[in-house]
Order: C-alpha cells, then structure tokens, then sequence
C-alpha cells in the first residue's frame, strides 16, 4: 500500500527539467499554508509545445477569474480586436421653442464602458439642437440584451455587490454605486450610512450594519436582485476608521442612466424602460465604446467581471447561454479540457485542468492576436500581480482567479535567456489566508525564474 501511494506521488509530479535543483515544486507543495488543499501545476515550454513540468495537472480546477483568459481569448478571434458596441440617443416629436414635444431615446448597445462623460456631451447635443427641456418621457431601450442581467450560477451574496453587477444592453457606471458608512461610538453599535454616490432615487435601502473590531476592514454585504428597489445592508464597519465606503450593484441601471440624464434635461414625465421601434427615433448622436482590445486589457489587468460578463453575452447575441455554447464550442474544438458557466469566473461550476489552461495559453502564442492578448494581462506590479517581487531580467505576464478558498495564477514567464513558459498554478480548497498562499507563489515564480 505504501509503495502504490509513493509511485501515485512521484507520477503525478513530473520534473524532468528540474532534476538538478531540488524539486522547486515539492518544496512549494510541502508549504503549511496548502495543507489539505487541491494543487494542480503545470508549466510549458512555448517553443516546443512540451511540458517542462506538472503536478496534478490533469485534474478539475474551479479557475475563478483565470476564466477570463479563454474568455476573452475567445471574445478577440471571434469578435475581432476593433469590436466596438454603439449607444444612441435620438428622439420623437417636434421641438419648438427649446421644448421637445415628445420623448428622448437612449438606445443601449450593450457597451460596458458607458458613464456620466456621456451625459455632458449629450447635454452639448441637445443645446446644440435648441432641446432646453421635454414635454414628455426619457424612454430607456436595454432589448440588446436579455432581460436576466447576473448570472444564474451566482451565489446571492455576490448579485447585490459590485463585483456581482451583471451585465445589462444598457449598463452605465459600471453598475455600481457607493456606500460611506460611518461606525458607531462602541462595538455593536449601528454604523450610519453617510452619503451615497451617485444620490439614489427610487432604491429604498435598509441598513442593518453594526461596528466591528478594530482592524477588521470590510465585512458589509449587500443583499438585493436586479430591477428589485429594495436592498439590504449587513454585516460590520471597523471601529478603527473613520468612515469606509463600499460598491454595490445598481439594481436598474438602464432606469439608472435615465434618471442621470434627466438631471441635464428636465422632463415632464417619469423615465421609463420600454422597447421602440428605430425607424420611429431620428438620431441625435452615437457613441462609441473603445475598441475590444481596450476593453480586455482592463478585463485581464483589473479582472473585470462585468466587462467580461459584456464580451459573454456579445458572443451570444444578448444572450448569455447563446454566449456559453459559443464560448465552450470555441475551446471544444482546440481540445481544451474545460467547461464554463460564466465570464467572469465567479460561477463555482466552472472547471478546467492545468494542462488544458497551458495548452490554451501555447494556442494563443501561436495565434494571429498573440501580441494584442499577451499585452492584455498584467505585468508584474500591475493590476492584480502587485504581489510580485522583482524577477530581474525576466518577464511575467500574468492572470490571477481569487475566490473565497481559492487562489491561480497564470500566464507566461520569459526568462532571462530569452525561454518562454507557459505555466498555470491553481490553488484549491485552502483554509489559509490567501495572503499567505501570495507569498508562496511569489517564492516559487522566483525559483522558477532564476534555475530554469
């Protein structure tokens, strides 16, 4: 029995390349901080497409947001990098003397970089027309996309949070607003909401916050669903600062984008979210979002789950589950050993091998985006590889998937000598601070780096 378990050990932890300096891997497996964890590691060399080294690399990994890597791999072959979503502003009626008698039009084109610089330069459009104010109703359109904006697969705790806003055919301000709370005298005492920002109208909130320790940071969750007015704050805000401010997921933000325009133009009716006809609408302005190559840089550097959940959508015609068979049918046939319910990575169902995700990375350095998606993920010090210390002549490009109990990372090393590697390193199931778990994976990089 021993000896099977010994020869399973060394089967699964293959380093022929790394013979002469002391299983670098081992050493990293033998951490404290990955005790009862699910490790897999892989590590390949991009000029011959051979593995240089692997751990458990044929086994299912929940990625988190290493699932933005084929994402938006996907999202760049399929769409092409100068992809772009256009948002409309028209209206319907007559404009006499500075009023508009009838309605003004915003046509979401399901653009997730959409904010208030938009609504300074419509408010220059409408002056420039002589539409001072409406005799009628903003109308919102967000048809581009399906009415169901977060996905289904997500945990409740995260729809009504920022990093839990899903994606909506008229998204503005990154679907999010802020909270400032300011804590109470004593421990248990409730913490008073100071401001929120933008001012909400129309979302009635109930704020069930207390205050906590000192140090303990922030441990306020929102509770609330899409298009539902109502939400709910919980959970604790240091005693130790002096206010401390959270995101949390518009509920409406079409309806959101309406309200903020009719603050530019005063209107005699309440804004409402209807569908119109586009030969009824003469346009006023289009506006367009930045290239998608733009738009994956932020998504890979500062792991954008909205922006993502966009790209998903966008393969499916407004329709995520359309976006995920075009999604998993992409990596089927290139033979990626992986399956995906979501974009951005924070679905728990999601599965893919080490093996599979550096097979994938050997795919994409071969491919005629190459440059544009290495040049999307995050160098070291920036975005969410701040963790990582000098590696001297060598290079990393690189994507982090941090859920709770989870922590990868991946991307590609070039080495001082000019080597390429691809490597994936998935932390699963670890009950240790994940800042710990950093500090392993920046000493392993390093060993990496300097003996390979």
């Amino acid at each position: 029995m021993k000896r099977l378990a010994r020869h399973f050990f060394f089967s699964s932890l293959f380093l022929p390349s790394f013979s002469l300096w002391g299983n670098p891997l081992e050493e990293f497996l033998r951490s404290p901080h990955l005790e009862k964890g699910h490790i897999g590691i892989a590590l390949l060399d991009c000029k011959t497409g051979t593995m240089i080294a692997e751990h458990q690399s044929d086994r299912y990994f929940v990625p988190a947001s290493l699932t933005k890597i084929p994402l938006t791999f996907c999202a760049l072959e399929t769409l092409g990098p100068d992809y772009r979503y256009k948002t409309v502003l028209g209206y319907e009626g007559v404009i006499e003397e500075g009023v508009l008698k009838g309605c003004l039009f915003i046509k979401g084109g399901g653009d997730p970089t959409l904010n208030a610089d938009v609504l300074d330069h419509w408010k220059e459009v409408l002056t420039e027309k002589g539409i001072a104010t409406i005799a009628g109703a903003i109308l919102v359109d967000d048809t581009i996309f399906e009415t169901a904006m977060a996905s289904p697969y997500w945990n409740y705790q995260d729809i009504g949070n920022y990093y839990g806003a899903g994606a909506s055919g008229l998204t503005f301000h990154e679907n999010y607003y802020s909270i400032t709370f300011k804590p109470g005298e004593k421990l248990g005492d409730p913490a008073t909401v100071i401001k929120t920002t933008p001012p909400l109208k129309g979302v009635h909130a109930f704020n069930e916050v207390t205050t906590g320790e000192a140090g303990t940071g922030d441990q306020v969750t929102v509770f609330g669903s899409e298009y539902f007015m109502t939400q709910y704050y919980r959970g604790t805000v240091p005693i130790d600062v002096e206010t401390l401010t959270i995101k949390a997921a518009l509920p409406d933000p079409a309806l959101f984008c309406g309200i903020q325009m009719a603050e530019q133009i005063p209107s005699t009716l309440p804004v409402q979210r209807v569908p119109f006809p586009p030969e009824k609408m003469i346009e006023l302005d289009s506006h367009l979002s930045p290239p998608l190559k733009n738009i994956i840089k932020i998504i890979n550097t500062k792991s954008h789950n909205l922006y993502a959940e966009h790209l998903l959508k966008s393969l499916g015609n407004g329709q995520a589950a359309k976006g995920l068979t075009a999604f998993n049918n992409f990596l089927k046939v290139r033979h990626i050993d992986g399956v995906f319910y979501d974009a951005a990575g924070v679905a728990r169902v999601n599965m893919i091998t080490p093996k599979a995700m550096v097979a994938l990375l050997y795919q994409i350095k071969n491919s005629k985006n190459s440059s544009l998606f290495i040049d999307s993920l995050a160098e070291r010090n920036e975005g969410t590889l701040d963790f990582i210390d000098s590696l001297g002549e060598a290079e990393i490009r690189a994507k982090t998937g941090t859920l709770c109990k989870v922590f990868n990372l991946s991307g590609y090393l070039t080495l001082a000598n000019g080597r390429e590697v691809a490597f994936c390193i998935m932390c699963n199931n670890i009950n240790h601070p994940i800042l710990s778990l950093k500090e392993d994976i920046n000493r392993l990089i390093k060993k990496i780096v300097n003996d390979l």
